[in-house]
């Protein structure tokens, strides 16, 4: 169960563009909210300011879910300071806390004390057990309702347990949210291999990569069979391609 979720903001807008999806997930699933602001200096006489201005986002969201998400239970935000290494502080605080889900941008700064959240981010998800929902700054949810964040979740698989992780985290996800579930697998047709002239690349033969696509198949139907559930719509996608000619261009038909 996500029953609490850590938001590392930064006072500025590029780190509060995670608050409209933390504000869905509380309407829907009902979590503690964990608003953190992280200084890497102890200025004690400042920490009034960073309090209010944390105080400020958690009226603004409690009255957002209030309002979106008629019949939602009152909203327990709770306001951290913390001082120190942003990636430091924040996985020794989720972890101590048991937190069930980060959610951030990709990059932000800060006020007088810049700080990347992109290189946050890699250093966190790199040590922590919990899992991390990045907003990548530049994507907009201009247009969409409350309901609308997470219309369509696209899940990369690669036929690996490693790659299976996030299954049980969309499941429940798609169990509270009315979303789409898209099952992915990248199926490369040949392989690169080092020759006397450089760097060639060698297309398998047709029934090596006819095979490839029907394990695929069989693959991301069996992982499939793992989101049965009355609510939750699913759907199952193999592109046989080689990665450096997909890019995220290719999955907004999606």
């Amino acid at each position: 169960m996500i029953e609490r979720i850590l938001v590392p903001v930064g006072g500025s807008e590029l780190s509060e563009l995670a608050l409209s999806y933390c504000e869905e997930l509380a309407g829907r699933l009902h979590p503690e909210i964990y608003l953190v602001y992280i200084r890497e200096t102890n200025e004690t006489e400042q920490r009034h300011v960073y309090e209010s201005y944390l105080q400020t986002i958690s009226q603004t969201i409690e009255e957002t879910v209030k309002t979106q998400f008629a019949g939602s239970p009152d909203l327990t935000v709770k306001i951290i300071v913390l001082v120190g290494n942003p990636a430091i502080e924040l996985t020794g605080y989720a972890e101590k806390n048991d937190i069930k889900l980060i959610v951030m941008t990709l990059h932000g700064r800060s006020g007088k004390t810049p700080w990347a959240v992109g290189s946050t981010a890699s250093r966190m998800t790199q040590q922590l057990h919990v899992p991390v929902l990045l907003v990548r700054v530049g994507l907009s949810d201009a247009g969409h309702s409350a309901n609308e964040l997470f219309r369509k979740i696209l899940v990369l698989l690669d036929g690996s347990e490693t790659g299976e992780a996030a299954v049980p985290y969309v499941k429940e996800l798609a169990q509270q949210i009315e979303t789409e579930i898209i099952l992915l697998q990248v199926i490369s047709p040949g392989q690169h291999v080092r020759t006397f002239g450089g760097l060639d690349y060698i297309k398998f033969p047709d029934q090596v990569v006819e095979q490839m696509k029907a394990d695929a198949d069989a693959y991301l139907n069996k992982v499939q069979t793992q989101f049965i559930h009355p609510t939750i719509k699913v759907s199952c996608q193999y592109i046989a391609r080689h990665s450096r000619q997909f890019n995220e261009q290719q999955l907004l038909p999606f």
